[in-house]
């Protein structure tokens, strides 16, 4: 009986240790990955030293699509279209009189398709009119504020979400950025030939030249005012505003995140009872006490220096795992170099971060085992004391 308990002690005392070692190998992970998502400050300073905000305008630049809202002419419902107006042929008013752009591609000679490939060179005008008003500083208290503004309502500090970035704040400095950009575009196209050629069309940009005595400024002048009424200037008007209200978030999602927010900040101190729990169990299920300590030795300090083998090696592999990633979001070729640029040093400082806490948690329980070891194996068992010779008469 006494050896058939002795036996299923043992047993239980190697589950134990397995289940330590494969709580705190998948858990410690899970609770420092926890932790810093629920800290705004780090969050921050991830970002800030991360320098995505020097980088982000070009990145995102690099990902816009390569026309602005489709073809205009059917984006307008309301039949207001500045480029058709100022688009009609001379003469009868047929087709045939103007020669098309580009057949293989219709947005090749649309002057906001244009403005918006200028917008990746960084030489061009409208990039820099951009950039003057999108700037890192700018980049870097918008995103702040958004963060404070979700991180006070996950931590139940406010009732719901607010924040509000305007990128452009009104209509004449979005018009004012178009205008920069469709004059460098005009300033770029030849004059027409002496004979006119196909310069006979008000439109420059379908003509492919600029017709003699031509005016830039008016031309480009008119056809924003006629744009800035179309439902697709108002939709690109749109599109630089975000804020809390665009989010439409349920009453029962509002009250349910701060609380789950809440419970989540407590993994780490619940992962560190439970593993000190189930060290402790593991000693004490454990015949003998020696015995014990040395199952729990061995237990944290195995579990220790795997977890120091798993960090050093994911520190090592971080460029790989960065370029996984990219192929799994299939990155447009032409956007690679600002993405990398943009986020590799973010990704970088996460998980070197990451991986340094996960190394404390590791040192930890090495050094925790090494104790058990040493007092397990080294440290001789208490001798009893006699029994008191009144006890032995009788």
């Amino acid at each position: 009986m006494n050896n058939s308990s002795h036996s299923f002690r043992w047993f239980l005392a190697v589950i134990f240790a397995l289940t330590f070692f494969a709580v705190a190998l998948t858990g410690i992970p899970f609770a420092v990955a926890v932790h810093n998502g629920t800290s705004e400050d780090t969050i921050k300073q991830w970002l800030n030293e991360s320098g995505i905000y020097t980088s982000a305008l070009d990145a995102a630049l690099a990902a816009l699509p390569d026309s602005i809202g489709g073809d205009k002419n059917t984006a307008d419902t309301e039949g207001t279209d500045g480029e058709e107006a100022l688009s009609d042929n001379t003469g009868d008013g047929e087709e045939g009189d103007v020669a098309p752009a580009d057949e293989t591609d219709p947005g090749a000679n649309d002057p906001l398709n244009n403005i918006l490939a200028a917008l990746r060179d960084h030489n061009s005008a409208v990039y820099k009119e951009v950039a003057a008003i999108i700037t890192p500083t700018f980049l870097q208290t918008s995103v702040e504020n958004v963060l404070h503004g979700m991180y006070t309502w996950f931590r139940g500090e406010a009732a719901e979400p607010k924040f509000e970035v305007v990128l452009i704040h009104d209509d004449a400095t979005l018009l004012r950025i178009l205008n920069v950009g469709m004059t460098e575009q005009l300033a770029q196209l030849p004059a027409c030939d002496s004979t006119g050629g196909n310069g006979t069309a008000d439109d420059p940009f379908a003509a492919g030249c600029l017709p003699p005595d031509f005016d830039m400024a008016t031309y480009a002048q008119t056809f924003l005012d006629d744009f800035s009424t179309t439902a697709t200037f108002h939709t690109l008007r749109e599109s630089m505003r975000f804020s809390s209200d665009q989010l439409h978030l349920d009453p029962a999602i509002l009250t349910l995140v701060p609380q789950q927010f809440s419970l989540l900040r407590m993994t780490p101190w619940m992962l560190a009872v439970i593993l000190l729990v189930g060290l402790f169990l593991t000693v004490l299920i454990t015949p003998g006490w020696k015995h014990g300590l040395v199952v729990g030795g061995v237990a944290a300090f195995v579990t220790g220096g795997v977890l120091m083998a798993e960090a050093a090696l994911v520190r090592m592999r971080v460029p790989n795992l960065f370029t996984g990633l990219s192929s799994a979001l299939h990155i447009q070729p032409e956007a690679t170099d600002s993405f990398y640029a943009a986020l590799y040093p973010l990704f970088h400082a996460v998980i070197s971060d990451s991986m340094g806490m996960i190394l404390w948690w590791a040192m930890g329980l090495a050094a925790l085992g090494v104790v058990l070891l040493v007092v397990g194996m080294f440290v001789p068992a208490p001798v009893s004391a006699p029994a008191p010779k009144a006890a032995q008469k009788k």
